[in-house]
This record gives structure tokens, sequence and C-alpha cells, in this order.
């Protein structure tokens, strides 16, 4: 696959590339949407590669910046479509500070895109 070569994986055998899907996951991207998660002005990137920029910085913390400090600032954003996207991002980790999940490469780009 060609992701191999995008995303830095070498050595893995097979390899498969496929997307997170769950019941009502249009309704969790459009509260992903509402807490600015698919934002991609420049103001997000500043952010994270700001004030989000320090080594230990993870999810939780980006979600902090953006206002979504738990379930119930989520259903505030967006609804029942934020209680459905908070589902979404804790079902993959990303609302747990004791096992953060880097949301900035060793290289400082955001995403496997930007390296």
């Amino acid at each position: 696959l060609a992701y191999e070569h995008l995303y830095g994986i070498t050595g893995a055998s097979p390899l498969f590339r496929g997307t997170l899907r769950f019941d009502k996951w249009a309704s969790a991207l459009a509260g992903m949407k509402a807490m600015g998660l698919l934002d991609t002005s420049p103001s997000l990137a500043t952010l994270m590669k700001g004030s989000l920029s320090d080594a230990g910085a993870g999810w939780p913390d980006l979600l902090r910046a953006l206002g979504v400090e738990d379930m119930q600032a989520a259903e505030a954003l967006a609804g029942v479509d934020g209680h459905r996207a908070y589902e979404a991002l804790r079902a993959i980790g990303a609302t747990r500070q004791d096992e953060l999940v880097p949301i900035l490469a060793a290289d400082g780009s955001t995403s496997p895109r930007d390296a």
C-alpha cells in the first residue's frame, strides 16, 4: 500500500488501512466539527504548533484548549452530536490523560500528510 511510506511504517506485513466506524458516526463527526476538531483554518494549526507544541501535549490538552473539558462541555457545544463525538474520542483513547496520544509528530508536523 502507498500508505506505508506516507505514515512511515516499515516492516509491517500485511498492512491494512481503514476507517473507524460505529453507529451514529455521522452525528459524531458533526459534533467534532462543532468542537473545532475538523477546522482547517490557520488558527487551529497555530494552536497545535504553539501552545500545544511541547512534547507532553496530547489530545486531552487539545480538547481543553477548544473548550471541551468533559462530556458536559461537549454536549453544551453540540448537543447530542457533541455527546456522540465525545464518546467516539473516548473510545479511541483521546480523552485519557494517563496514556497520552501525541498530537504532534517528533518533527513537529501535525499529521502524516504534513511530514
